[in-house]
């Protein structure tokens, strides 16, 4: 994947999600263009950001822990590079179970 289609791809998605969160749940959301934050009433934080060089997204969880994601374009999706599945299946898994509140991210068109 070319630079400037990752960067696109990843901003994207962090503001979508944000939109997304703030709008069903509430949390305490951040999102600069580059890191989303969700921070819960219990002091618990979800990061996603992206990182460039390797050209992923990276997740940290206080539900199912750090994980790395890179972009499967067969797939059209953020696979999990050590088996934890699709970015966001498990980031909405995590983020429901935590809050309480069914929350279904989807990937941006």
């Amino acid at each position: 994947m070319e630079d400037q289609a990752f960067e696109a791809i990843a901003a994207k998605l962090l503001e979508e999600w944000a939109e997304i969160i703030e709008d069903a749940a509430d949390v305490d959301v951040d999102c600069d263009g580059s890191v989303l934050s969700v921070e819960l009433d219990d002091g618990r934080v979800f990061i996603l950001n992206r990182h460039r060089p390797l050209k992923q997204m990276w997740l940290s969880s206080p539900v199912s822990g750090a994980s790395h994601y890179s972009w499967d374009n067969d797939a059209q999706s953020w696979q999990g590079t050590r088996d934890q599945g699709r970015l966001d299946e498990l980031f909405s898994g995590d983020l429901s179970t935590a809050i309480g509140t069914k929350i279904t991210l989807t990937l941006p068109a």
